[in-house]
């Protein structure tokens, strides 16, 4: 059955004869290609012809993302915080801080005086 839904990066699918959910991951209008990546993580090119004798429909994005990823486990997902303290964070990032479009000089580097190098001082 032919539809007349344009290939939309981003946007999901689902196959109505066979019940697979796809994303579409690349549109080259040029090429006329269509590549798309089905929920385990398998990748399928579509020539345009090809895509629009397709039986498939729009659908929402599914709500378990991790389809394409080996052995997650529902505790790998969870949040778990971060031992970090943020003002600790803040204050070592401080020193890096500048006004955007300020370029900071670095200060350049000095070549040893002579003292320095006989470990003498000057009298």
């Amino acid at each position: 059955m032919a539809h007349r839904l344009r290939p939309e990066v981003g946007q999901w699918y689902g196959h109505l004869d066979k019940g697979q959910k796809f994303e579409v991951v690349a549109y080259d209008p040029d090429e006329r290609v269509v590549e798309v990546q089905y929920f385990d993580g398998a990748v399928e090119e579509y020539e345009l012809e090809e895509w629009f004798e397709l039986d498939i429909e729009a659908v929402a994005e599914p709500e378990n993302w991790t389809g394409p990823l080996d052995d997650v486990e529902p505790d790998d997902l969870e949040d778990r915080g971060s031992d970090l303290d943020p003002e600790d964070l803040d204050a070592e990032a401080s020193e890096f801080r500048t006004t955007p479009g300020v370029r900071v000089p670095r200060a350049p580097e000095e070549p040893p005086s002579e003292e320095d190098e006989e470990g003498g001082e000057s009298e």
